[in-house]
């Protein structure tokens, strides 16, 4: 029989049981010992009949990654919110798999905290790169599990990193400059392993794109410099052998100027796969370019955006960097110890839940949260949590009602949209912005301890900015 909610005063305690069907459920216990109007107490229910009876509250939220269900809670503890992989921005759903009515139920949604996810800079905390789009953190590298990023070809644009440090790269006659990573592509896989370009994102800028690393579709490796130089820009220095292969290798390129020459070599696996010489134009001073850099994308490849997988990019823009190792650092230890004396050191291990809220391209001290429109809607039956707010609202931790909610057996579609807003300049495209996202619904009063809770915390729960 269906309780009828109305105090009682005396009521006691009942112990709660896991009920295991193709869910976890936690169990609300009906119980009374004389004859009584119904009521919620802390984790007991009596009806006006006096007879026993059990009811569940049994929720999963549907995301990207599937359904994620609580496991069983008590009735004198506060549940902590169940841990669930990927995203809730989409489509969605959250099913009533419990026999507890609307009625007796309320839900709401909150965020914690929202801030740009970061690739951090070993060497310089100030310069992280920020990465856009589909890239996947915590990949096998070179060194073992959780060494790699991975980057796809879709959705559209692909994705990439830049670094948020503008910085001014001079090429001094009698120096040598050096700049190294590691790459896994299969066959057909390719696109840019690392470029220096005048615009801190994906666009290009004429005549400013230089020291280009790419891996065409056929694995041979090309790196070029200088790009718009007319007659004067130096050739590309091409591989003859491919490295598509599905294999970590290390590519370590040098930049040596020496009066009239400009001495380029690409060297793969500490052995050289290409060579190209160019005339000093200046004698003293070869070029100096003000830029950011990127992995992932570059203006001159094709394709453009990197699909594969990338590890430890270092950069030696001080002229000193060392010779090519004549065998591929062995550990990560043995690889910062490599990059000792050199400009910037992205490892590229990171978890994708740090975040970085310093200032950046185009926007400067304004925050992408600030920037990002966030709405999050319920069908069936019909609720709106929240309409256009910006990520940074959202995320001062208010909790936000739905106000309709599914009845037992049935599923309730979820909707959680991104949007820029009006005016957002084209530089927070694609950035990812960690916003722990959670849905929790109650028994009883907002005081009850019966709770289920989910919340969406993890590297590919983040909301990209389309």
């Amino acid at each position: 029989m269906d309780p009828e909610l109305t105090s009682r005063p005396g009521s006691h305690r009942a112990g709660a049981g896991a009920l295991f069907a193709t869910a976890l459920l936690l169990l609300l216990v009906w119980a009374g010992t004389s004859p009584a109007l119904g009521a919620w107490t802390t984790g007991v229910l009596t009806n006006q009949t006096n007879g026993a009876g059990a009811g569940t509250l049994a929720f999963s939220v549907t995301g990207s990654a599937g359904a994620c269900a609580q496991a069983a809670g008590t009735t004198t503890t506060l549940a902590a919110p169940q841990a669930c992989p990927g995203s809730l921005v989409g489509s969605g759903s959250v099913t009533n798999a419990g026999t507890t009515r609307p009625g007796q139920l309320s839900a709401t949604v909150r965020g914690e905290s929202c801030g740009t996810v970061q690739l951090a800079d070993r060497l310089v905390s100030s310069a992280p790169m920020l990465p856009r789009r589909s890239v996947q953190f915590r990949q096998t590298g070179p060194y073992g599990a959780g060494s790699a990023i991975t980057l796809g070809g879709s959705p559209a644009g692909g994705a990439y990193a830049a670094s948020v440090q503008a910085q001014t790269s001079t090429s001094v006659n009698g120096g040598r400059y050096g700049y190294g990573i590691w790459f896994r592509a299969a066959a057909g896989q390719g696109g840019t392993l690392f470029s220096f370009d005048a615009s801190p994102v994906d666009t290009a800028t004429t005549g400013s794109d230089d020291r280009t690393l790419s891996l065409g579709t056929d694995g041979r490796l090309t790196f070029t410099v200088l790009r718009g130089l007319g007659l004067l820009q130096p050739p590309a220095a091409t591989s003859t052998a491919s490295y598509a292969d599905g294999q970590w290798h290390f590519a370590y390129v040098t930049m040596v100027v020496s009066g009239l020459t400009l001495t380029n070599t690409v060297y793969v696996d500490g052995q050289q796969a290409a060579r190209q010489q160019a005339l000093n134009v200046t004698l003293v001073q070869y070029v100096t370019t003000t830029g950011y850099w990127h992995v992932g994308w570059g203006a001159t490849s094709t394709p453009a955006y990197f699909t594969g997988s990338l590890s430890n990019f270092v950069v030696f823009a001080g002229g000193n960097a060392p010779a090519v190792p004549t065998t591929n650092p062995a550990t990560q230890a043995a690889m910062n110890t490599f990059a000792t004396g050199a400009t910037d050191h992205w490892v590229l291990d990171d978890t994708g839940t740090t975040t970085w809220t310093g200032a950046q391209p185009v926007i400067g001290t304004t925050s992408p949260c600030d920037l990002t429109l966030l709405t999050w809607t319920f069908a069936s039956p019909a609720a709106t949590a929240f309409t256009a707010l910006p990520a940074s609202t959202v995320a001062a931790g208010a909790a936000y009602a739905v106000a309709a909610l599914p009845a037992p057996g049935t599923a309730q579609t979820s909707t959680l949209s991104v949007a820029r807003a009006s005016g957002a300049d084209a530089y927070v495209a694609g950035l990812r912005l960690l916003v722990p996202l959670t849905y929790r619904v109650v028994a009883g009063s907002s005081a009850s301890t019966w709770t289920q809770a989910f919340r969406f915390a993890s590297a590919d729960s983040a909301v990209v900015v389309p």
